[in-house]
């Protein structure tokens, strides 16, 4: 029995979809807050010594994500004012690849 190219290439496409999904499932699902905080709190703090700014972690927090796309939101208090965004979708990932700059009114 032989398998016409055109299967061949949906099989394997369906193979590469299933293992993506399973992936990604993987990861959402040991993936918790707790480390993307960590992991963005830790990018604040590097962003800040590199401005010579002195903070620590207790300038961030995290906040449930406001869209279906965010998984949390890490806000951090600059120490010149204003707060630090970083949008974090469900797998970890920084959503709009870069942080937000919000200035308190």
């Amino acid at each position: 029995m032989s398998v016409s190219p055109t299967w061949a290439g949906v099989i394997a496409l369906a193979v590469f979809l299933i293992f993506v999904g399973l992936r990604l499932g993987y990861k959402v699902s040991t993936t918790s807050e707790t480390d993307i905080i960590d992991h963005y709190v830790g990018e604040f703090l590097s962003e800040m010594a590199a401005s010579n700014y002195v903070t620590d972690s207790s300038a961030c927090h995290g906040e449930v994500g406001q869209t279906v796309w965010e998984r949390i939101i890490v806000k951090c208090a600059h120490p010149n004012g204003g707060i630090v965004s970083y949008r974090a979708g469900h797998w970890g990932q920084l959503i709009g690849g870069r942080a937000e700059w919000m200035m308190h009114d």
